[in-house]
């Protein structure tokens, strides 16, 4: 059924509804890519779910099944930051191995993009280990590495989480 959209022109349901469809794949697709490069980008892939819900009139997706994946992406992010905490942790990293990993990581994404952002939060931590935290070479380099393996454990969290969601989220519209 046609809905009144600016003062009598008429356009169909469904093709603002395959709209917002398409703009809740396309935040969906850009959230993912935003994790793979550690930004939040969970929260887009969750705002695709809200816009399904409500072009379906929640039919699709409920309101309750909407907290359960609130639940489930507050969760992941908590771990995933725990989790590159204890290992860092476990390692004997001191907070500028942290700190280092943090800029580094964004640094290297800025110079070499993708490989950056693998390889600079080893850097980061290191040279902040070793310069900062007055370690020596070797012990700075196991924060480093220590740093690098949370970095991926956590990012890969986050992607699994984030394809389950799109997953989830793309079966609803489909």
């Amino acid at each position: 059924k046609p809905l009144k959209f600016l003062k009598g022109i008429s356009i169909d349901n469904t093709i603002i509804i395959t709209i917002f469809y398409i703009l809740a794949g396309i935040l969906a697709v850009t959230g993912l890519v935003l994790s793979v490069i550690s930004l939040p980008g969970v929260w887009l892939i969750f705002l695709s779910a809200v816009i399904v819900a409500i072009v379906s009139g929640f039919q699709s997706i409920s309101f309750s099944t909407l907290i359960i994946l609130l639940v489930i992406i507050i969760l992941s992010t908590f771990l995933d930051n725990l989790l590159a905490t204890l290992i860092s942790k476990k390692s004997g990293t001191s907070n500028y191995g942290a700190i280092g990993a943090i800029v580094g990581g964004i640094i290297g994404l800025v110079i070499a993009n993708i490989p950056g952002m693998f390889i600079g939060p080893f850097i980061g931590a290191v040279a902040c280990e070793y310069i900062f935290a007055k370690k020596n070479f070797n012990d700075s380099l196991k924060s480093g590495w220590a740093s690098f393996v949370g970095f991926l454990l956590g990012t890969g969290l986050k992607i699994l989480v984030n394809i389950g969601l799109m997953i989830f989220v793309i079966s609803k519209i489909l």
